[in-house]
């Protein structure tokens, strides 16, 4: 066999070797909505994603909940996102909130292309969810 044939086998099994869903990174800003037409209410705001180690991410997530129409609570969360061939999980805890009682937003998402997740928001809703990437280049 050749050896320009054994090096482009070699990069292939290397290649097949990375799972596809990690070729790109999460690390940036994203923008989080979530509505739930049932009860009138949306969450909207914004995380942070620093890749931790692997397919684990930190995330920093600032969030503003609305009820037909009037803010009823912000908070500060901090969560771990973990990416899975499957999907990712988000898991927070409430570092601040303006209201008592709020609860952790944790959310189940699968990519749908390298700029949006999609999938639920499941703290006090099951809501459909969707996280944009910001207009800034993702940072590794």
């Amino acid at each position: 066999m050749s050896n320009w044939c054994s090096a482009a086998l070699a990069a292939l099994a290397l290649a097949s070797a990375t799972p596809a869903y990690a070729t790109v990174s999460l690390a940036g800003q994203w923008r989080i909505l979530s509505i739930n037409d049932e009860i009138g209410c949306r969450i909207d705001g914004e995380a942070t994603l620093v890749r931790a180690e692997g397919e684990t991410y930190s995330v920093t997530m600032h969030v503003a909940q609305s009820c037909n129409g009037e803010q009823t609570s912000a908070s500060s969360e901090a969560c771990t996102l973990r990416r899975k061939p499957t999907g990712m999980t988000v898991f927070c805890r409430v570092v601040e909130s303006t209201s008592d009682g709020y609860l952790p937003d944790n959310f189940v998402l699968t990519e749908s292309g390298d700029d949006l997740l999609v999938g639920r928001l499941l703290a006090n809703w099951n809501a459909p969810a969707e996280w944009r990437r910001g207009s800034g280049a993702p940072v590794s």
